[in-house]
């Protein structure tokens, strides 16, 4: 959300950067939404007008739909350590709000589940081609199907 317009607080002067980018991570991290357009309210007298407008109409939405007191009851988020990257956490979470549903479309579910698929894929490339800290154990590796152990009950 906030990295796809960063351009409009880059043209800033660094130290006002760091101002700003400090500022919207702690109206992120209130506790309520009212907070946090309270602590918007106070924080962006010391903005300059265009990221203020920016803000308003950009960021202001998106925060209020993600907010820490949004995402904290769904296990996504703790204040000591920010946003949560146990994906298979924040699923286990969604799979769990279905059970209050009495309908849910179908394409939802396989949409979901194509997305968590997509993310351990990505893990396993990232694996595969040693990117980061990431990497995996010699049993593990994508073999062509000619080369699969063969099962007797199929």
């Amino acid at each position: 959300m906030f990295k796809c317009h960063i351009s409009q607080v880059l043209s800033l002067p660094k130290d006002l950067q760091n101002i700003i980018i400090d500022d919207i991570y702690r109206i992120f991290r209130t506790n309520t939404s009212d907070s946090a357009e309270q602590k918007a309210m106070e924080r962006s007298e010391n903005w300059p007008q265009s990221f203020t407008d920016y803000y308003y109409t950009s960021l202001a939405p998106a925060i209020r739909q993600s907010g820490c007191w949004v995402l904290e009851p769904l296990q996504m988020f703790s204040l000591i350590s920010g946003v949560t990257t146990n994906a298979s956490k924040c699923f286990n979470n969604v799979i769990k709000s279905w059970r209050n549903w009495r309908e849910m479309p179908l394409d939802i579910a396989v949409l979901a589940f194509y997305n968590l698929f997509d993310y351990y894929i990505v893990k396993y490339d990232r694996a595969k081609y040693a990117l980061d800290d990431f990497t995996l154990k010699p049993h593990i590796t994508l073999r062509p199907s000619s080369e699969m152990p063969k099962r007797d009950n199929m």
